[in-house]
């Protein structure tokens, strides 16, 4: 009689020739293919990633995110997108809020990849490993008046945003990172919002601008430290500061904000520097058309080079000292609390 095993005969046919050690052999197998593809399935991932997946107007979120078969939303891609990779956009279309939480690369590739996020809503909100790059490019963030934040920064190593317009929120680049983290701006407008860039940091964190348009907003941008050893520091170069109704760049507690040939016209208040911690040096710029070209309160200081063409404002022409009043710099150190910076910004051993 031949063997059951190699038949592929159902012993449930033949049950009367088989011993009972046979369907007892016969259980034990079963038991162990189940077990088997229990196994496998659960090993399976819920669904494939890739390091390059794509976003259309005319995708679904059901597909694979291929080029072929783009899906529709940024948060579909992101879920199918590996850690470090790129999500690009294959044409002009809404893309959708999200939320990242892993390093990743968002294109548009020269189209228009539109963020809409409405009703106290954040257009993409970074959440991401202390060691996580997030670069964006291309992105037209709206808030229709009604959005939270353009974008919402808690985690990450460095956020970088390029070639972007983000308009119609509370905050247009809301970033408060919990830990030591970066940001970097180029060739972005930032409109109409309450307030253009809210820089709050509870660690050492940096902040550079070129070529930002910060125009028509609340305030343009607001850097606020937390305490000497977790300075805001913040440089804006190459860029236009206008027509924010109430200031343009505000320097407030443990801050150090350097602004080089850059314009600030028709706002508020051009320059102000809110506290004794506040440190605002600015070089090779022009203060024009303001409420009050620059301002200081509570002991904060505007330190001006000799190149700034500072006038035609209603008031706050005359230039600000060209060397601190008093040596505010000693609150500035460095994430150890090792160094000192100094009037032009520079890093001088402690005494």
């Amino acid at each position: 009689m031949p063997s059951f095993l190699g038949s592929g005969t159902s012993p449930r046919l033949h049950s009367e020739t088989l011993t009972a050690q046979q369907a007892l052999a016969w259980k034990v197998v079963r038991r162990l293919m189940l077990v088997t593809s229990a196994l496998l399935l659960h090993a399976m991932p819920a669904q494939a990633q890739a390091m390059r997946t794509f976003v259309s107007g005319q995708g679904k979120d059901s597909n694979a995110c291929s080029a072929t078969a783009p899906c529709q939303t940024l948060q579909a891609a992101l879920a199918k997108t590996l850690a470090g990779g790129q999500i690009y956009a294959l044409d002009s279309a809404n893309y959708g809020y999200v939320t990242i939480n892993k390093a990743v690369s968002i294109f548009s590739g020269g189209r228009v990849a539109g963020v809409l996020a409405t009703s106290s809503v954040s257009g993409l909100t970074i959440a991401a490993g202390a060691n996580d790059i997030v670069n964006l490019q291309g992105l037209d963030i709206d808030g229709a008046g009604s959005g939270a934040n353009g974008i919402l920064f808690t985690s990450g190593a460095t956020i970088n945003i390029q070639d972007s317009v983000i308009r119609g929120f509370t905050n247009g680049i809301n970033f408060q990172p919990s830990g030591s983290s970066g940001l970097f701006v180029g060739s972005t407008l930032i409109s109409n919002n309450s307030t253009g860039i809210s820089f709050q940091n509870s660690a050492v964190s940096i902040g550079t601008l070129n070529d930002v348009q910060l125009v028509n907003n609340g305030s343009g941008i607001v850097a606020l430290g937390s305490s000497s050893t977790a300075v805001a520091k913040v440089t804006v170069q190459s860029s236009m500061v206008a027509n924010n109704t109430t200031v343009g760049i505000l320097a407030g507690s443990f801050s150090a904000v350097s602004v080089s040939n850059t314009t600030i016209a028709n706002n508020g208040a051009g320059l102000e520097a809110q506290s004794a911690s506040a440190l605002l040096q600015v070089s090779g710029s022009t203060v024009t058309g303001n409420g009050t070209g620059w301002m200081v309160a509570n002991g904060g200081q505007v330190i001006s080079s000799s190149n700034n063409s500072i006038g035609g404002n209603a008031s706050g022409n005359s230039a600000p000292p060209t060397t601190p009043t008093a040596p505010v710099a000693n609150f500035l150190t460095d994430g150890a609390g090792g160094y000192l910076i100094d009037a032009n910004g520079g890093k001088v051993t402690a005494l």
